[in-house]
């Protein structure tokens, strides 16, 4: 008898349950850096102007765009986020960002007729490095206060050794310092073809100039705000491990806030 009233409970139970949450599907995104070849206003003026809609048949957005150059950051009024690339080396006078509902969809807008339209006012206009990528962990969203912006890091890097060795010498102390200013990673994506195939993932379209790169690997942190994307960046956690850093790879990085 007891073990009838026990079966019933659990069938009861098992009926009253709400159905398992589908899981999302990880957003794409086209991210990269970019320099005027132009002053910004003819820039905005003759390709901003035409570029921007072809990104809305496929449902996406601005999620960064922000100035990196000093006089442009002044210019603009935007806040002066961190930096670095290699010596002799920049990264970009504008960083963005454009979100996408599904890899799919961003790799559609790279690749569409829309977009190919505008390509030839870009490359006379503009030197762009881009990427089309997949969100890290789909769903993993970070709660911030009503009307505030988000932070970022990002950027590219290149391997100077294994991708294994570099793994275990730098990313597993590298990682651990994000957690004292709650970032996260929404994107880690390889983009060197090799790498691609390697680690299973998405192969998105890229872009560089004419013997240039943009590098082996893309990635994107994520903050509850700009001034927490910044303490980490210049933060003394961070700081430890930017030997080893150099040592085994070279990075492209900015710091900069949500559109």
């Amino acid at each position: 008898m007891r073990a009838q009233i026990q079966a019933n409970v659990a069938a009861k139970a098992e009926a009253g349950a709400a159905p398992a949450a589908e899981p999302k599907t990880p957003k794409g995104y086209v991210m990269g850096f970019f320099d005027f070849k132009c002053p910004p206003p003819e820039w905005k003026e003759k390709y901003a102007a035409i570029a921007e809609p072809t990104i809305e048949p496929y449902g996406g957005k601005f999620l960064i765009k922000h100035p990196v150059a000093p006089p442009l950051v002044e210019k603009m009024g935007a806040k002066a986020g961190g930096s670095f690339a290699p010596e002799g080396q920049q990264t970009g006078q504008m960083a963005f960002m454009l979100e996408f509902p599904s890899f799919d969809k961003a790799q559609a807008w790279f690749v569409g007729p829309e977009y190919a339209a505008v390509l030839a006012v870009r490359d006379e206009l503009s030197d762009f490095r881009m990427v089309v990528v997949e969100e890290h962990h789909a769903g993993a969203d970070i709660s911030k206060a009503e009307g505030s912006k988000l932070g970022y890091v990002l950027g590219f890097f290149d391997f100077k050794c294994p991708p294994p060795q570099w793994k275990e010498k730098y990313a597993a102390i590298a990682e651990p310092t994000l957690e004292n200013y709650g970032g996260s990673f929404i994107v880690k994506h390889p983009v060197a073809p090799p790498l691609v195939e390697k680690m299973g993932a998405k192969a998105g379209g890229s872009f560089a100039p004419e013997g240039q790169s943009t590098g082996q690997m893309a990635f994107v942190l994520q903050f509850e705000s700009f001034d927490k994307a910044q303490g980490w960046f210049t933060g003394p956690e961070y700081g430890g491990v930017l030997t080893v850093r150099d040592e085994l790879s070279d990075f492209r990085m900015v710091v900069v806030e949500q559109h």
